[in-house]
């Protein structure tokens, strides 16, 4: 806020000292940005490179397993599920769209849910996204009718917004699953030591990784890092095991050897979508704290 009022004592100087000049020129000035997006960053603390805000928020991580976080939307509270394996940046509720009288345009755009489930997404536009010390004007925000309200009666806990990998990987993100803590900034974080590093690829809008599985550290497949997921899950094939039925495997990432707890799946979807055969999910991840350098394309998971 101080930038700004010195911003605009030297516009006014500018503008006394040249008449001529226009007004309009000095507040735009003053003010700093485009007409689209608003940045709030005052008192905000610096990244590691010193020069960038930081913006905080606190962690909820349920019964369920599932990462959520408090966020405004136009100033209405609400809760919002941390989901890395949705491509999208910010989905509502049908409810809550509702709520704030959003007007919605269907996009033409066809998904899948997990199940196969065909859904058809509309966008619209909210005035404000407040998330712990950050807030961004004017958002472009996805709607699927129904589609948050059917998780909540999965998952039992209510929530009416989903911060999918679009938003994340706007940012260099920390989650820390121990403090309950978020980061996020435009430049890297101090995320402690890493005690396993994984690069990622794109791969359809999502981030996937590459692992084997089994003993014999043979069997590379591709897996979904998925924050949104309670548990790490194996396709049918690859569990060999019934559907729902929950397995332990032998799991090789970064060279080093893990052996998780996985639920047996049918990911037909995510296999045609993503090409990949198992989610990384918040049983595992839950015991780090979880750095997405979008930047390098990296997963840092740090234990300490």
């Amino acid at each position: 806020m101080q930038a700004f009022w010195k911003n605009l004592r030297y516009g006014a100087r500018m503008l006394l000292e040249k008449p001529g000049g226009a007004l309009i020129a000095v507040f735009a000035l003053a003010v700093g940005v485009s007409g689209n997006d608003v940045l709030a960053q005052d008192a905000a603390p610096k990244s590691a490179a010193g020069d960038h805000p930081v913006y905080r928020a606190t962690l909820e991580l349920t019964d369920y397993n599932l990462l959520f976080t408090r966020v405004k939307i136009n100033g209405q509270e609400a809760r919002a599920l941390i989901d890395s394996g949705s491509f999208r940046a910010i989905q509502l509720s049908s409810t809550l769209a509702q709520s704030l009288k959003l007007a919605l345009t269907k996009t033409g755009a066809v998904s899948r849910r997990l199940e196969g489930k065909e859904v058809y997404p509309t966008s619209g536009r909210v005035d404000s996204l407040a998330i712990g010390d950050y807030e961004r004007r004017n958002v472009e925000v996805d709607v699927i009718e129904g589609d948050v309200e059917n998780i909540v009666a999965q998952v039992g806990t209510k929530f009416d917004v989903i911060l999918g990998w679009g938003f994340i990987s706007q940012f260099h993100t920390l989650l820390d699953y121990k403090r309950l803590s978020m980061q996020f900034g435009a430049k890297p974080l101090a995320a402690g030591t890493s005690a396993i590093s994984l690069k990622y690829s794109l791969v359809n809008r999502a981030p996937v990784v590459r692992g084997s599985i089994g003993t014999g550290n043979t069997e590379e497949v591709s897996l979904l890092l998925d924050t949104g997921a309670p548990m790490c899950a194996l396709d049918l094939d690859l569990a060999n095991a019934p559907k729902g039925q929950k397995v332990s495997r032998d799991l090789w990432l970064a060279e080093r050897r893990l052996t998780l707890e996985f639920r047996a799946k049918d990911l037909t979807v995510i296999r045609k979508s993503i090409g990949c055969a198992g989610v990384i999910g918040n049983n595992f991840l839950s015991q780090y704290s979880v750095y997405f350098n979008p930047d390098a394309k990296t997963i840092h998971l740090s234990s300490g």
